[in-house]
């Protein structure tokens, strides 16, 4: 997979998230993937069964990691449990909050000189 590191108006909110799961059935983790293909905001996904990944890519305006992850144990894909994993998803989720309410600021500064 390829990302187009400039920042254009399509993707300047865009995400890629590395999500460790549980190995699972493999037609748990094609359903998850279908689900998730049809959200709003969301690009791409690839799921490595070998290490149990789920590469996610997606607008974290239009789509934030808690709806991620309610698509995938909705379908029976349940992430890792671990210290890291934990860790991360806090991460995550600051993150996707911060672009989300950015979007929201409108900005303020005109680039006026002063009155004095």
């Amino acid at each position: 997979m390829e990302i187009d590191s400039q920042a254009t108006a399509e993707n300047i909110n865009r995400v890629q998230r590395r999500l460790k799961y549980e190995i699972g059935t493999l037609g748990s983790i094609e359903s998850a993937c279908d689900d998730l293909r049809q959200l709003a905001g969301f690009h791409t996904i690839s799921a490595d069964q070998a290490e149990g990944t789920l590469t996610v890519d997606y607008d974290a305006v239009l789509c934030g990691i808690d709806l991620i992850i309610e698509k995938l144990t909705k379908n029976g894909v349940s992430l890792g449990a671990s210290r890291w994993n934990r860790i991360k998803l806090s991460y995550y989720r600051f993150v996707d909050q911060n672009l989300q309410e950015n979007s929201k600021h409108t900005p303020h500064c005109c680039n006026r000189v002063s009155r004095r």
